[in-house]
């Protein structure tokens, strides 16, 4: 229904004249329909006015004691021009109502107003409530305010149409008025028969007829009969009960609160009969007033607990007036903070107290907090009253407080945390400056495989030019030389929480590295793992070394075993030459064994060679160092390397004139010699070119660092290079292993290479290979200089006269393995010698002491057990200084490093041997000792 207000004047104020209601007493009825209306909205203010041409006239009213209002003043000249009900939050934010006098003089803050309508759509009045705080209706409120209002024209309908037939018209409209109320009407006697009832009661009570409801008992409506009885006692005592609040049981037996109205109705005996009564459900305003009640608790809670928190709060507190910038309140935190007294802050303005009394700037910043409503300062400096310097963050906030605006300022003291921002940033600044400068790489990453943040190191590490470059990458993609390990390592740290690997990474020029890495998984506040922080150690030269270290000691092992067999091999070789060349002696002219013995003598010399071999490898062969120049010994070989190799390949020496001197077995460069150039010949089947080099070199600590065992220093280097078909990387980490072969079976011993490492070793020198597939390979050897006069070797070419190979001395045999000690008897007796023999040292020492001045000349073996060779020449020179050694060994080392005294006078030879070179050794050291006594008694 639409209002006909605008337009329809003055229509309007005739049916309201008509009404004949304006300036009337109050009634009951309109007063109850607005003490409904209260309640149900929760307010304090209600009313039921009509409005005329001049005025707001208030028939019925509940907290509001005028009677009357301009119409220009009333809310309700804004209702009647509305066909649903008006509603205004907060009168102060409606520019409608910003000025009305019952805003800014009667105070108030909210209204709602449900227009009276009549039937033909006239709007006369309003029934309204209002509040003097800013609120709102809920959708249900707002319709019950609606529903009452159209009860208030009923009534006013009922006032306007009575006398025409005040019988039968009334009976008719208060019927009507009955059946269609939204109020519950009933009639019960005292002992509790239930009369009569309207739908309403019925819908209230949650009953679906009425002859069910007037079935019931009136004390089914009550949880207990004390409810019951309580409620008949009110009743007996009063005249009647008005709004009175009550909790009824409904039919399913949940509760409903309603407020009731009774009307007791007296018997002939002047005593209540009948009880009539009304009913409103406001459970939902009951509900509403709960949590009402809970809000204001809540509030009364808050309030406690701000104020709780306000006196014990860490923080320093000011509160302030809005308009002035008064100070209204302090905590004591801020009492304490600053050493001003509570009675120094409290009705200061902020601006005239000491700590910010010397802040220019104190006023403009409280006039931008009334415009901004917050300002905030996150350093600022105060003075406190005994003058000490302390930073505080300052926050200032406006807020609403029972409707009025306050200032609230935190002031928190960071002195402390400002401190320790500027020791942060010195430890960051050195933390970036250990960063950047740090000799290992390290970076920030993501756990899927982003950098973060890296070092110049790590972008050295991995070839890039800047950090940029390395900060596009992806970990596991790009830097990871499998990408699936990348994942799986990236997995587990997540999952371990440790960070401790070595993996292969490659580098921008796809050249794989050997990395170390080591560091922590970064985690969230919530323990979840975030990130990474590794540091990167390229440790490629480190295991390279460590591999060389271990291909050196397994060939360390490998030599000392095949040295082993190779010295007892040997001594039976030795046997086997040995009667060798005496069954050739006594063959004379039988062609046919002399052949025989001769081929099994070859085959004896040929595993001799072998036998020196694995003494080279070993590093036990006898050396007979001299001091020369290497490039003589490349010319000497020259002729036969080039006999060596076919025509197809040209062999070029390359040598540096001004070579200084080594001092090495001349004999075993040509052997290092021949194994190389043979070893280059079969790499280049199609024939190419042997460089031969020799040159100085320094070899600095970069250099000693990448390769075991080598020291810095000066050098002669002996290189040989060809251009053939190249080494692999992975046989070039066997390459020096004795027995290691890639050639097919018959074609190599493998022990080529191994006796090169082997010579050059004890020589004491290094040897390096550098070879790439389809390139060529080249060897490098570098000898240590030596400082002298070279020797000039003596020419071993036997003389042309008759050697005179026999004697009459006697020579004491000492010898552990028995064959042999036999063939050296058997052979120097044939030459006439007289001959004793001992099993060991031990028997030796007593056939000296026994024959002391028979004995000339001893062969003793070295290696022996119980007392070996160098003890026993030590005991019998302490008897006999003028006795005369000749050792046999196999070994290198038995002799090396013996006493000068010891040498002097002492011969040697290297197992095996023939008879002959036994025969040559004992004569030469016996016509030397001749040689000594001639010339000591020539002197005497």
């Amino acid at each position: 229904m639409q209002s006909r207000l605008l337009g329809d004047e003055v229509a309007r104020t005739r049916i309201l004249w008509n009404c004949q209601i304006l300036d009337t007493p109050p009634e009951e009825r309109y007063d109850n329909l607005v003490r409904f209306a209260t309640y149900i909205c929760g307010t304090p203010i209600g009313s039921v006015s009509f409005i005329d041409a001049e005025r707001e006239w208030f028939k019925s009213k509940v907290g509001w004691n005028v009677s009357e209002i301009p119409r220009e003043t009333s809310f309700g000249t804004h209702t009647i021009t509305r066909p649903d009900v008006l509603i205004v939050s907060d009168t102060l934010q409606d520019i409608r109502f910003v000025k009305n006098h019952l805003v800014t003089q009667a105070g108030v803050r909210f209204y709602a107003g449900a227009p009276l309508l009549t039937p033909d759509g006239y709007a006369l009045g309003t029934l309204s409530v209002m509040d003097h705080v800013p609120r709102a209706l809920t959708e249900e409120q707002t319709h019950m305010l609606g529903t009452l209002a159209r009860q208030v024209m009923v009534h006013l309908e009922d006032r306007r149409t009575l006398g025409s037939n005040p019988r039968t018209e009334s009976y008719e409209r208060y019927r009507r008025f009955f059946e269609s109320s939204v109020v519950g009407f009933y009639r019960t006697t005292l002992d509790g028969q239930v009369l009569e009832c309207n739908p309403a009661f019925m819908r209230i009570m949650g009953y679906a007829s009425r002859e069910e409801l007037l079935a019931c008992h009136a004390s089914d409506f009550y949880f207990s009969p004390t409810d019951r009885h309580d409620f008949l006692e009110q009743c007996r005592s009063t005249d009647s009960l008005t709004s009175f609040a009550s909790q009824l049981r409904r039919k399913d037996g949940s509760s409903v609160w309603v407020l009731e109205n009774v009307e007791p109705v007296l018997g002939e005996d002047g005593l209540p009969a009948i009880i009539e009564g009304t009913v409103v459900d406001i459970s939902q305003q009951k509900s509403a007033e709960v949590a009402r009640n809970r809000a204001q608790q809540a509030l009364e809670d808050s309030e406690n607990r701000y104020r709780r928190l306000f006196e014990t709060a860490k923080d320093g507190i000011l509160i302030l007036d809005f308009q002035t910038g008064q100070i209204a309140d302090v905590n004591p935190f801020l009492v304490e903070m600053l050493g001003y007294t509570h009675a120094e802050f409290v009705g200061k303005k902020l601006w005239e107290i000491g700590p910010f009394k010397d802040v220019p700037a104190s006023r403009s910043a409280f006039l931008e907090l009334q415009t901004k409503g917050v300002i905030r300062y996150d350093d600022l400096p105060l003075e406190t009253k005994d003058g000490r310097r302390i930073n505080v963050e300052f926050v200032s906030n406006v807020y609403p407080v029972d409707g009025t605006q306050v200032v609230q300022c935190n002031i928190r003291d960071i002195t402390e945390r400002v401190r320790a921002d500027a020791a942060l940033k010195i430890s960051e600044t050195h933390h970036r400056s250990v960063f950047e400068g740090a000799v290992h790489g390290i970076y920030r990453g993501t756990l899927d495989g982003r950098f973060l943040d890296v070092n110049p190191a790590l972008v050295a590490m991995l070839g890039y030019n800047s950090a940029d470059e390395v900060l596009k990458l992806s970990v596991v993609v790009d830097v990871f030389a499998e990408r699936e390990e990348g994942l799986r390592l990236l997995h587990k740290w997540e999952l371990t929480r440790e960070i401790e690997e070595e993996v292969q990474w490659k580098r921008r020029d796809r050249r794989l590295i050997t990395a170390r890495l080591s560091g922590r998984v970064l985690g969230t506040e919530h323990q979840r793992a975030a990130g990474v922080e590794v540091i990167v150690e390229n440790v490629t030269e480190r295991r390279a070394l460590e591999e060389q270290l271990r291909q050196a000691q397994k060939i360390e092992a490998v030599g000392h075993l095949a040295g082993g067999m190779a010295h007892e091999f040997n001594n039976y070789l030795g046997i086997v030459l040995g009667y060798s060349e005496l069954l050739l002696e006594e063959a004379g002219a039988t062609e046919g064994l002399r052949r025989n013995v001769e081929e099994i003598k070859a085959a004896t010399q040929r595993a001799t060679s072998l036998t020196r071999q694995l003494l080279a490898l070993s590093r036990r062969q006898v050396l007979e160092p001299k001091i020369l120049d290497v490039n003589t010994v490349v010319w000497e070989t020259h002729k036969l390397l080039r006999r060596l190799i076919p025509e197809n390949i040209d062999l070029v020496p390359v040598l540096e004139p001004d070579l200084q001197p080594v001092k090495v077995d001349p004999a075993q460069i040509q052997q290092i010699l021949i194994n190389l150039v043979v070893n280059a010949r079969d790499a280049m089947p199609q024939g190419g070119k042997v460089v031969i080099e020799t040159a100085n070199a320094e070899l600095d600590e970069e250099y000693a660092g990448r390769h075991i065992d080598v020291q810095p220093g000066s050098y002669v280097m002996l290189a040989v290079s060809d251009n053939g078909s190249g080494i692999n990387e992975q046989t070039q980490a066997r390459i020096f292993e004795p027995f290691f072969t890639t050639k097919q079976e018959g074609k190599g011993t493998g022990l080529g290479l191994s006796t090169v490492y082997g010579i050059v070793r004890q020589s004491g020198g290094y040897i390096t290979v550098e070879s790439a597939v389809k390139e060529g390979t080249k060897f490098r050897i570098y000898l240590p200089p030596t400082v002298g006069t070279e020797l000039k070797v003596e020419d071993e070419t036997p003389p042309t006269q008759t050697e005179i190979l026999t004697g009459i001395e006697t020579v004491l045999v000492v010898e552990d393995e028995p064959a042999l000690r036999r063939l050296i008897s058997v052979s120097l007796e044939k030459r006439g010698y007289a001959v004793l023999a001992a099993e060991d040292g031990a028997e030796a020492i007593r056939i000296i002491e026994n024959n002391a001045g028979n004995i000339d000349l001893v062969v003793s073996d070295i290696m022996m057990p119980r007392l070996n060779g160098l003890e026993l020449m030590k005991k019998a020179t302490a008897l006999r200084p003028e006795m005369q050694f000749l050792l046999i060994s196999g070994y290198m080392e038995d002799i090396t490093g013996l006493p000068e005294h010891f040498v002097q006078g002492t011969g040697y030879l290297e197992k095996p041997f023939l008879p002959i070179e036994l025969a040559r050794k004992v004569r030469a050291l016996l016509n030397q000792r001749d040689a000594r006594r001639d010339s000591a008694g020539k002197t005497a």
